[in-house]
């Protein structure tokens, strides 16, 4: 039986991050995921950051907190294994962010070649072939760089978002 997850947080300011980077530096691993706007800049930025481990599901607004240094320290904790899926992108723009080598990282989607699921098998795709579960993909083509994010954005990753 799925494991009950504490409703997702939403982090908008410095101390909701530290509290937030306290509570995950206890974990065994950390899936990651970034969503960033590329269009018309010359390189990625960074708007929202998704963290999950077996007891946190966060959002963490980019934007809307000074600066990532407590959280780009755990990426680079070797006690923590950080999971992606696709993560070239994600791993460089934390490194542009100011994060050293992001370690140990284990990728998905790398995994999921490696066994013949094919190279560029999409998450979704991945979990609907391995697990039989669809998940929604409607937040594709959503536009990261509006504040404040829309209700319906914000309902499917949690159940309440701040608006601001």
């Amino acid at each position: 039986m799925p494991k009950k997850h504490d409703p997702a947080q939403y982090i908008q300011d410095a101390a909701g991050l530290n509290a937030l980077t306290e509570r995950l530096r206890s974990a065994s691993r950390l899936a990651l995921d970034t969503e960033f706007m590329g269009e018309e800049t010359y390189a990625p930025r960074l708007e929202i950051i998704q963290v999950a481990t077996d007891d946190v599901i966060a959002i963490i607004d980019r934007r809307a907190v000074p600066g990532l240094g407590r959280f780009l320290e755990l990426l680079t904790d070797t006690r923590i294994l950080k999971i992606v899926h696709a993560g070239r992108q994600d791993l460089e723009i934390f490194s542009a962010e100011g994060g050293g080598a992001t370690g140990p990282v284990f990728d998905t989607q790398v995994a999921s070649a490696m066994v013949g699921y094919g190279t560029q098998i999409g998450y979704a795709q991945l979990v609907q072939q391995v697990v039989g579960v669809s998940l929604e993909k409607t937040e594709t083509f959503t536009n990261w760089a509006q504040r404040p994010l829309t209700a319906d954005t914000c309902s499917r990753f949690m159940t309440t978002c701040a608006s601001g």
